[in-house]
C-alpha cells in the first residue's frame, strides 16, 4: 500500500487544497488505485466554498493500512458554509448546504442527496438545529453481500434538536427526525437527555433514544431480502465523580434493544432495478430481537504526572430472546450477563 499526499495554502489563506494519490497491490485483491481532493476557497470571514472529489478503483484496498468505507466509486461533492453574528435574538448561527453525488464504476448512482443544516445559538446560549435534506433514488450494490445491486427508493428527511446551556447546573436536549427508509418506508426516530451538575466534581445525566422503522430492509439469503417493521430503545446513563484533583470516578451504563417483525419480502432482479415483492420464500420466521448492555465503573487516581493507577469492573450482556418486552429484554442481559471482569492496571512512567 501506498499513497502520496499533496498540500497548498495561498498566502492570504482564502485558497487551500489537500488530497491524497493512492495505490493497493495484494495478492487476493489485485492491484487498485484512486485518490480524492478538497479544496477550499474562503473569500471573507464566516463564508467558504468547499469541493471535494474522489475516484477509487475496484482493486483498491486500504484497510489493512487504516479504513476504506467502501472502493468502486467515484463522485463529488459541493457544499457552502456561512457563519454570521451579531443578530438581535441570536447571538450566532451557522448555515451549511450540500450537494453530492456519487455513482460506482457501472455508472449506477449509489448516493446522492441536496440539503442544508442551520445551527443557532441564542443569547441565552441555548441551542436549535435544524436539518431539511433530500435523497433521490439510488442504487444498493453492497447490502446484497455480493447477490446484486438493487434500487432505494428516494428518501426526503428533516430533523429538529434543542440543546440548552450546558453551563448551567441543570441541562438537556432533545431532537426528533423523520426520513423515507428502504423502498416505501419510513423512519421515525426521537430523543431526550438531562444532564445535572450540582457542583464542578460531580455531573450526572440520564438519556434515550427511541426509533420506529416502517419497511426497514436487510438482505436474507441469496437474492432474498426481508422489509421489517422494528421498534428500538437506546437509554443511556453516566455520572462522573471528582473525588479529589486526582481521584475521579466513571460510571456508564449503555443498552440498545430492537424488535423486529417481517412485513414484505422482495427478491434482488438480476438485471438492476427495482426489487420485485414475492410471497414469503419459506415457512422460517425472519422476525429477530437484539439486546446489547454494557456498565461499567471505572476508578483512576493519578499517582504522579502520567503515571496512574485504574480500577475496572465491567459486565456486558446480549440476548436475542424474541417475544419479549423491552424491559424482560434488558432484565435478561442484566441477570444472565455474558460476562463480568474486574481489572487492576498500572501505568508508571519512568524517567524524565
Amino acid at each position: 500500500t501506498a499513497g502520496i499526499d499533496y498540500h497548498y495554502l495561498s498566502g492570504s489563506g482564502v485558497w487551500k487544497l489537500d488530497g491524497q494519490f493512492l495505490y493497493s497491490d495484494l495478492d487476493l485483491e489485485g492491484s487498485g488505485a484512486g485518490g480524492f481532493m478538497d479544496l477550499e476557497y474562503a473569500p471573507r470571514q464566516g463564508m467558504k466554498y468547499r469541493f471535494a472529489y474522489t475516484h477509487f478503483d475496484r482493486g483498491l484496498d486500504l484497510n489493512d493500512a487504516g479504513f476504506l468505507r467502501r472502493n468502486d466509486i467515484t463522485g463529488g461533492r459541493i457544499a457552502t458554509e456561512w457563519i454570521k453574528s451579531g443578530f438581535q435574538r441570536i447571538r450566532d448561527m451557522k448555515v451549511e448546504t450540500f450537494i453530492r453525488y456519487e455513482e460506482n464504476l457501472d455508472g449506477y448512482a449509489i448516493r446522492s442527496g441536496i440539503g442544508g443544516q442551520g445551527e443557532f445559538t441564542l443569547n441565552n446560549l441555548h441551542e436549535l438545529e435544524l436539518k431539511l435534506r433530500y435523497f433521490p433514488e439510488r442504487y444498493d450494490d453492497r447490502n446484497s453481500f455480493g447477490n446484486g445491486t438493487y434500487k432505494i427508493s428516494e428518501r426526503p428527511s428533516f430533523e429538529l434538536g434543542y440543546r440548552t446551556n450546558e453551563a448551567k447546573a441543570l441541562s438537556g436536549w432533545a431532537f426528533s427526525k423523520w426520513e423515507g427508509d428502504g423502498v416505501d418506508g419510513q423512519k421515525l426516530e426521537s430523543g431526550l437527555g438531562v444532564t445535572w451538575r450540582p457542583v464542578d466534581r460531580l455531573s450526572m445525566g440520564v438519556g434515550t433514544k427511541y426509533q420506529v422503522r416502517e419497511g426497514w430492509l436487510l438482505h436474507q439469503e441469496d437474492r432474498f431480502m426481508t422489509a421489517f417493521d422494528a421498534e428500538e430503545w437506546g437509554p443511556e446513563l453516566n455520572m462522573d465523580f471528582f473525588l479529589s484533583a486526582r481521584q475521579e470516578l466513571r460510571l456508564k451504563l449503555q443498552w440498545v434493544g430492537i424488535k423486529a417483525f417481517e412485513d414484505k419480502f422482495y427478491e434482488i432482479p438480476e438485471i438492476p432495478g427495482d426489487l420485485e415483492e414475492i410471497d414469503k420464500p419459506n415457512e422460517e420466521p425472519d422476525d429477530f430481537s437484539i439486546s446489547s448492555m454494557n456498565f461499567q465503573i471505572r476508578y483512576r487516581w493519578q499517582i504522579a504526572p502520567l503515571s496512574d493507577v485504574f480500577l475496572v469492573y465491567t459486565k456486558f450482556g446480549s440476548d436475542d430472546t424474541t417475544n419479549a418486552s423491552f424491559y424482560q429484554m434488558f432484565q435478561n442481559v442484566w441477570e444472565d450477563p455474558l460476562g463480568e471482569q474486574l481489572v487492576l492496571k498500572v501505568r508508571y512512567r519512568v524517567g524524565t
